[in-house]
């Protein structure tokens, strides 16, 4: 008789696959699944961001580098941004030393502690468009390649320029 009784309350629910019991536990499996993958682009977004960001620290310190060892020529000036570039782990792509022209145009007269942050250069060095003359060394740096989904964007690089200190 107690089986019988069973048998008829599973049957008005619906029987035994009808009901609805652990759907909570497929839509937390599916939200789970989802953050999961947001994490993994997220930590790869990143990771391509960093490789952007060192690779254009490269290629301004070896611009500076190469702009202080200029007055060797241009052999010492691009030897030694290469230096400072394989210290940082990248790749010296190009390296070219020019003459600048003067150029005053754009230059405030305030002194450049007086300057509002976008009015500095990239850095924060200086005045923007503060161009005086002298060689001036270009460089374009290349950083290590990215893993992972990354590799799909290549490797990160970067150019920069830096003049020498008129004396």
């Amino acid at each position: 008789m107690l089986s019988c009784l069973s048998v008829v309350v599973v049957a008005e629910r619906g029987g035994r696959f009808g009901d609805d019991r652990g759907a909570a536990s497929w839509v937390a499996v599916a939200v789970l699944g989802v953050v999961g993958v947001a994490v993994v682009f997220g930590v790869q977004y990143g990771e391509v961001v960093v490789g952007r960001h060192r690779a254009a620290a490269a290629a301004d310190l070896a611009a500076v580098a190469g702009a202080a060892w200029v007055s060797g020529g241009e052999a010492s000036a691009c030897g030694r941004a290469e230096w400072v570039v394989r210290r940082m782990g990248g790749e010296l792509v190009a390296c070219a030393v020019s003459e600048r022209e003067p150029s005053k145009q754009g230059v405030s007269e305030q002194e450049p502690s007086e300057l509002e942050p976008s009015e500095l250069g990239p850095a924060g060095l200086g005045p923007a468009g503060l161009e005086g003359s002298g060689p001036e060394v270009v460089v374009e740096v290349r950083g290590p390649p990215v893993g992972g989904f990354g590799a799909v964007f290549g490797a990160p690089s970067a150019r920069a320029r830096a003049g020498a200190a008129e004396a």
